[in-house]
């Protein structure tokens, strides 16, 4: 049920799709200009997991290590408010973005892309093509290359380029639609807070502050002592996508009222009507499947936090 979509490259009629990152003829001469990453990651503590951090302890500042196999391979971002304004729909817990991204190099970048999934065909459909070339990714930051490590091949980033210095979150677009309000993100304000890493995911608190860009008489925030800046705290994951694991996606009924996950399907031979819709469902699975009902293999925990 993925997208299968490829990399962007150009000729003379406009953009294609093709199966190869686009590199520069120079990007070994650049890639020998790059500092070393024993260097880099010198005095720094190590959290080994899916995508190993190195944080400096005094600085705060943090580097992302990504192997060479990790590239354009789908992965799940999650974005929530660790901590808000109590105002305006800015509440901690409030969930602001689940997408599919992927890293993307291209000559001594790596791209942090958003995967588009709402358009697909089926795996080798003959439409394939034309889709991928008809809708866009998006490109949301595009991330200096610091270090390539030279035995494992590994890529170094710097994690404040993407999760301090980006608005990866929206927050100014979202204090906007809530207050009519112009924020601006102040990296000299901004910080890292709590940081975890796993074999499958990482866990991630950006705490930023804003400032506000224009004084505005009418500016309806009462929850803050001074309208002028404000902090809010968002909780970062990137995670592993399951493959493989028995999962089954299931249609969704009319007659039936569920929230559903749409998309359009363009596939050869697809129905009169090409959105397909899918019920959002736990994945649980009978230890008896000959059972009429039996106790789950795994079960389903809540977790309630006490912070």
């Amino acid at each position: 049920m993925s997208a299968n979509v490829t990399n962007f490259g150009a000729n003379s009629l406009g953009f294609h799709r093709t199966g190869q990152v686009v590199v520069a003829s120079g990007e070994d001469s650049q890639e020998e200009e790059l500092k070393p990453f024993e260097e880099l990651v010198k005095n720094t503590e190590k959290l080994d997991g899916l995508f190993p951090l190195y944080r400096h302890k005094n600085s705060g500042k943090i580097y992302l290590e990504i192997k060479p196999q990790q590239l354009n391979k789908n992965y799940l971002l999650t974005i929530a408010i660790e901590s808000g304004i109590g105002q305006g729909q800015i509440y901690r817990g409030m969930g602001l973005n689940d997408a599919i991204f992927y890293f993307r190099r291209v000559n001594n970048n790596l791209l942090f892309t958003l995967r588009n999934l709402q358009f697909r065909t089926r795996p080798g459909d003959p439409q394939q093509g034309y889709i991928n070339r008809s809708f866009s990714d998006s490109v949301l930051a595009s991330l200096p290359i610091i270090s390539i490590h030279p035995q494992r091949q590994t890529i170094l980033i710097d994690m404040n380029d993407l999760l301090l210095k980006e608005d990866l979150a929206d927050l100014t677009s979202n204090l906007r639609e809530a207050f009519n309000a112009h924020y601006q993100l102040e990296e000299n304000k901004s910080y890292f807070g709590n940081v975890q890493v796993f074999p499958q995911n990482v866990e991630v608190d950006s705490v930023y502050g804003l400032s506000l860009q224009a004084e505005e008489d009418s500016l309806p925030i009462v929850t803050l002592p001074d309208r002028r800046a404000l902090t809010i705290a968002v909780h970062y994951s990137l995670s592993e996508i399951p493959e493989n694991n028995g999962y089954v996606p299931r249609l969704a009924d009319d007659r039936v009222g569920y929230f559903t996950t749409d998309y359009e399907d363009f596939s050869e031979n697809q129905s009169n009507s090409p959105t397909v819709q899918y019920i959002y469902r736990w994945h649980l699975e009978k230890q008896d499947p000959s059972a009429a009902i039996s106790p789950p293999k795994k079960q389903i925990v809540f977790w309630i936090e006490n912070k």
